[in-house]
């Protein structure tokens, strides 16, 4: 399966944040991190590996997941994606 074929129902079922990812996630410092954070929280459970990071393997479904979850916008992922010391901790 493609990584652009995820779909929500399948982000539902196999990836929604739990109780105890909200505690870790409150823990970034910043809305990009904590966007950055959760993408990567996501992405792992959904394919059992990291996103490849130069550039981030972005998967639209998860960032329009992950934006709606935190309420942010897309557009920290971008932020977060240009801070390559933090991509490369978490």
């Amino acid at each position: 399966m493609s990584a652009d074929a995820i779909t929500r129902r399948r982000i539902l079922r196999e990836a929604r944040l739990l109780d105890g990812d909200t505690v870790e996630i409150k823990k970034r410092r910043g809305d990009h991190n904590r966007m950055g954070f959760t993408y990567h929280l996501t992405f792992v459970r959904l394919y059992h590996r990291l996103p490849k990071m130069d550039p981030l393997e972005r998967v639209d479904g998860i960032v329009r997941y992950v934006a709606a979850q935190l309420k942010l916008s897309e557009e920290h992922l971008d932020q977060y994606q240009q801070k390559r010391s933090t991509l490369l901790n978490h």
